[in-house]
């Protein structure tokens, strides 16, 4: 009796077979961060930023991706120097906010360090000096930062004091502040015109500026190397760079969160500028920067001074109007509102409310 063999045969599936529309939809609903790094792996994939379609998708996803991180936030609108008021959900004015004591006075003018808080505190300081506070608008709480070892000096050689950052390290519960400290190195003219013959001046010499940062935690202050860009949890200093093809007004680059992600707003000054948004998919990769909405042009409008929830942009209008444009309609809706345009002032916050105390963290 002869005995059958069967033989079986195996059939490989290439992945090549995967449609490209279902690819796109799939790919369009990455991280940017893990969408640049996958270009190389499909020679299809590579030419995406090219592609009108796949960028219209992603644009809309990217928009409603990270909504759910604004949900119980507000807005807040400085509108001069000391006027502050919260916005609605229909960015409508609402209730004035009472500033905190060291704040109060008449002809002051200060702002509030970076694009808002989602911890509830708020960094306030002066352009000319003066105290640095926390503030907690939700319980009426602040607190003056003491001044640093690297302000012990004389008035007259502190040239100047620039606060550069303000943020929150979420796994040691620790507010922090980044300033930077330039001195002025006077010469012998100016020691004779001062009377300071006995002022060893070779020590300033060596010392033209200086970084240092805060910590509310120890309520204490310690010297920097040098600055960048600076994470707040492991405390390492990167640099990254900005594309040669992303051009900002007077080397300021006007930096805003949108959806999650670090946003880079530039422009050029004219009648009717045209705004690029820049969006950076991994910190100290200068490639990793795409140019994701272009807006414009715009007539009579001056400059970016925030972002909101659900793709919003304020501007500041020529005449000092506050307006605010929806990056997924791209309609302009006036607020009804003037900001202090000769002093430059006007600024869009996301805050939330925090009942917590400041000094919980202190103790």
């Amino acid at each position: 009796m002869e005995k059958s063999t069967t033989v079986t045969s195996e059939k490989k599936i290439s992945s090549n077979c995967i449609n490209d529309d279902l690819s796109f939809n799939i790919l369009s609903k990455l991280p940017l961060k893990s969408l640049k790094r996958f270009g190389c792996v499909c020679k299809s994939w590579a030419p995406l930023f090219e592609n009108p379609h796949f960028m219209s998708t992603f644009r809309s996803h990217f928009i409603s991706n990270h909504q759910s991180l604004y949900n119980d936030t507000s807005l807040l609108l400085q509108v001069t120097g000391r006027e502050f008021h919260i916005l609605s959900d229909d960015n409508e004015l609402e209730n004035t906010v009472n500033l905190p004591n060291p704040f109060q006075q008449e002809d002051l003018f200060f702002n509030i360090l970076g694009s808002g808080s989602i911890t509830g505190i708020l960094c306030l300081h002066r352009h000319q000096g003066g105290p640095i506070v926390f503030w907690n608008p939700s319980v009426q709480e602040f607190k003056v930062i003491p001044p640093s070892p690297g302000e012990s000096v004389p008035r007259y050689q502190l040239f100047l004091t620039v606060i550069n950052g303000f943020g929150y390290n979420h796994v040691r519960d620790d507010y922090k502040l980044i300033k930077h400290l330039f001195y002025y190195s006077p010469s012998s003219r100016d020691c004779e015109d001062l009377g300071l013959h006995d002022v060893p001046w070779k020590e300033v010499l060596d010392c033209e500026s200086l970084w240092e940062i805060y910590s509310l935690r120890t309520n204490s202050w310690k010297k920097l190397e040098a600055l960048e860009s600076f994470d707040l949890i492991s405390e390492v200093l990167c640099t990254t760079l900005v594309p040669l093809d992303i051009h900002f007004v007077a080397g300021a680059p006007h930096l805003v969160e949108l959806s999650g992600s670090i946003a880079l707003i530039s422009w050029t000054y004219s009648s009717a500028p045209t705004f690029d948004i820049s969006i950076l998919a991994e910190i100290g990769v200068k490639e990793s920067w795409i140019k994701l909405f272009n807006v414009g042009p715009l007539s009579c409008i001056d400059k970016p001074v925030g972002s909101g929830k659900n793709a919003d942009i304020f501007f500041i209008q020529e005449d000092g109007e506050i307006v605010c444009l929806n990056l997924s309609t791209q309609i302009i809706e006036e607020l009804d509102v003037k900001g202090d345009h000769y002093r430059q002032v006007g600024q869009v916050l996301m805050y939330k409310e925090n009942f917590l105390s400041i000094e919980r963290i202190n103790h």
